[in-house]
């Protein structure tokens, strides 16, 4: 849930700020839509383990510097909302446990089996249901 809470509070500053420059007539910038699926091909892929796309710099640049140019870049927003000590607070947790996708991969090379793997991932959601809900699909949870 962690995740999902700095996603929503850093989507919510990035749209305070577009639309404050919006009726300041700041233009955005003019990136095609190819080097835009192309950056949300290499994100997705990638996610913040390699480079992705810096559209300042117009290339590549390191993941965390590239994350760290947006918490800046909607950071007016994040304090008028009250989110910057939030935002600061989970990017740091984010960084330091890496993301959801690091921490399945690395499970994955245990070679455990498959019902383990459920068991690590299910206390990582904010769900009440999701330990009833693993159990439905890897019923040997229960033991």
């Amino acid at each position: 849930m962690a995740d999902s809470v700095l996603l929503a509070a850093l989507a919510r500053g990035l749209v305070d700020v577009a639309v404050r420059q919006w009726h300041r007539r700041v233009r955005p910038l003019d990136l095609s839509q190819q080097t835009l699926r192309a950056a949300a091909w290499r994100a997705s892929r990638h996610g913040i383990t390699e480079d992705l796309y810096d559209p300042l710099a117009d290339g590549l640049a390191p993941a965390w510097r590239v994350v760290e140019r947006l918490r800046e870049h909607a950071g007016p927003a994040l304090e008028a909302n009250g989110d910057a000590t939030l935002v600061e607070r989970a990017l740091g947790r984010l960084r330091a446990r890496g993301t959801g996708a690091e921490q399945q991969r690395a499970w994955a090379t245990t070679g455990g089996p498959d019902a383990a793997l459920i068991k690590l991932a299910a206390p990582r959601t904010a769900s009440p249901h999701s330990e009833r809900g693993a159990r439905r699909v890897c019923p040997s949870l229960s033991s």
